[in-house]
């Protein structure tokens, strides 16, 4: 019994891994259910059909929304009969997950009968714990998928800013209209910054341009704190990157820390330094600050994809964990 039990989940493993959650914007729900009903199986839940999943959803549906969900007559084989009843295959559009994709996720937990009380102001994964793992390998790959449409339909920006403002507004007194605000006027501040340094390395200016690199850098590492509901015991620049040490990629922590030190050195050592110590020739400090100016732009780059991994990805109110317990 062992065997073949482990034989279904090997198998329902690599179904997980090939199933294809929406081909041109739209999810074939038959088979998203029966996978479903399957993974709940081998984690140890029996539900009485997979029906009951499938019409979970569709009943979450309301008539304004019914254009987004395309029902295709088939000719089938009597080994396909049991997969689309009648004949009939539902597709559902993304757009319809993006709406109710948290209540589907939380309703499943009631269906599933697990006899699990939900605690109050519960999360919508509340009944995810680990012991669920077949049934989080589906239900992830369809977050993530959800989370792939909101990075790349997002052109304009107001999605990252309305995730960063619910992280940020959850773990300050601040409300959410307020957070939003603040960080559409930051959106703002920084285009006029990344201009301002642009211009600033074409001019020559290569000191303008690495104080406000700095700013840029720091802003970034001060927004990852808030959204863990941590602030900066100080702003030093210094201490800023020793606390996001863990969230930045490997390797970036010492590449902003060596500029930091290049940062301090052309901001302040120019004409101030010990008189025991060789002065910096007026040409060594112009090239050596253009040099520092040009890797701070490389910098903030690079904080900045990373700084979009962690709103869309980590943040985003599609990521997937498990619960506690």
């Amino acid at each position: 019994m062992v065997v073949l039990m482990d034989k279904f989940v090997e198998e329902l493993r690599d179904c997980i891994a090939e199933f294809n959650v929406f081909q041109n914007h739209y999810l074939n729900l038959n088979v998203f259910s029966i996978l479903l009903y399957d993974c709940l199986e081998a984690d140890g839940y029996r539900i009485s059909h997979w029906h009951d999943l499938y019409n979970l959803f569709i009943g979450l549906i309301d008539d304004k929304e019914q254009s987004l969900v395309r029902v295709t007559s088939l000719e089938l084989s009597a080994d396909t009969q049991g997969i689309y009843p009648g004949g009939k295959v539902t597709e559902v559009c993304s757009g319809l997950f993006l709406k109710h994709y948290h209540m589907f996720v939380q309703n499943i937990g009631y269906v599933a009968e697990l006899e699990l009380d939900p605690p109050e102001d519960h999360n919508y994964n509340y009944w995810l714990t680990k012991k669920f793992e077949n049934t989080f390998r589906l239900l992830n790959k369809l977050s993530l998928a959800l989370i792939e449409i909101t990075e790349s339909n997002d052109s304009t920006g107001k999605y990252s800013q309305a995730v960063q403002a619910m992280s940020l507004s959850a773990h300050t007194n601040q409300d959410l209209e307020h957070t939003l605000q603040v960080l559409l006027q930051k959106g703002d501040s920084i285009a006029f910054a990344d201009e301002r340094i642009r211009k600033a390395i074409g001019d020559g200016y290569y000191l303008e341009a690495i104080a406000l690199q700095e700013s840029r850098i720091a802003d970034r590492l001060c927004l990852n704190l808030g959204f863990n509901g941590r602030r900066a015991h100080k702003k030093a620049f210094a201490n800023l990157i020793e606390e996001n040490q863990k969230e930045l990629p490997h390797g970036l922590p010492e590449q902003l820390d060596k500029w930091r030190r290049d940062r301090n050195k052309f901001l302040h050592q120019m004409v101030r330094s010990d008189f025991q110590q060789k002065q910096i020739a007026a040409e060594d400090f112009q090239n050596g600050a253009k040099q520092a100016a040009i890797t701070g732009s490389e910098l903030v780059e690079k904080i900045e994809c990373w700084f979009r991994c962690q709103v869309y990805r980590e943040q985003n109110p599609f990521r997937l964990r498990f619960a506690e317990g």
